[in-house]
């Protein structure tokens, strides 16, 4: 990414940086601040946390992750089930194959 490019992508202010709408926290600082952090959080303001300049986690609300959890069973679940068909229906000739013999 040129440089350019990123400076547009990222608004600095001292630690903490906004990457569109989620804000990037120092793990220093994050700690300094927990409590704010997780205010923040809690009003659906996810905040990336990094340590030396690496994204390490994201602190979210409970509510948000929760929804993000089953989000993924229920993807999962749906591509199971997607899966079985398509193998049921390999297995099990069509109805109108038999009609036709």
């Amino acid at each position: 990414m040129a440089l350019s490019q990123q400076s547009k992508k990222y608004m600095t202010t001292g630690s903490h940086r906004r990457i569109g709408t989620i804000k990037e926290i120092q793990l220093k600082d994050a700690k300094a601040t927990l409590s704010a952090v997780v205010d923040r959080a809690v009003a659906g303001e996810p905040t990336v946390i990094t340590r030396h300049g690496r994204r390490e986690a994201v602190l979210v609300s409970f509510e948000e992750w929760e929804a993000c959890v089953q989000g993924a069973k229920l993807r999962r679940a749906v591509a199971r089930v997607s899966w079985q068909a398509r193998r049921h229906s390999r297995a099990i000739p069509q109805t109108g194959a038999i009609l036709a013999r």
